[in-house]
């Protein structure tokens, strides 16, 4: 959530709030960390994994802007999501 919430260079209230209210997350040092989506899809261990990163991701990161928009579409790449999958998720 946290790679989503920054992919657009921005980190807003409303994005940290989100990112603290669903995983109760100090959010300290991490928020330095770059919003890699190959680095991200790596951390998955399962098909179940990938789309929960991946709805995560699309949670906080709406993809109303093109950076966003480009992070998630590098991320669904990277989790190696067929795109009605990851269209259907978005949703």
């Amino acid at each position: 959530m946290i790679a989503a919430a920054k992919a657009d260079g921005e980190l807003t209230d409303a994005e940290i709030t989100l990112i603290k209210d669903h995983d109760g997350t100090e959010l300290g040092d991490i928020l330095d960390q770059e919003a890699d989506p190959r680095a991200i899809a790596k951390l998955a261990d399962s098909e179940q994994a990938e789309r929960e990163i991946y709805a995560a991701s699309c949670r906080i990161a709406n993809g109303l802007n093109e950076k966003e928009r480009d992070y998630l579409d590098d991320l669904a790449m990277a989790l190696r999501l067929d795109p009605e999958l990851a269209a259907r998720i978005e949703t």
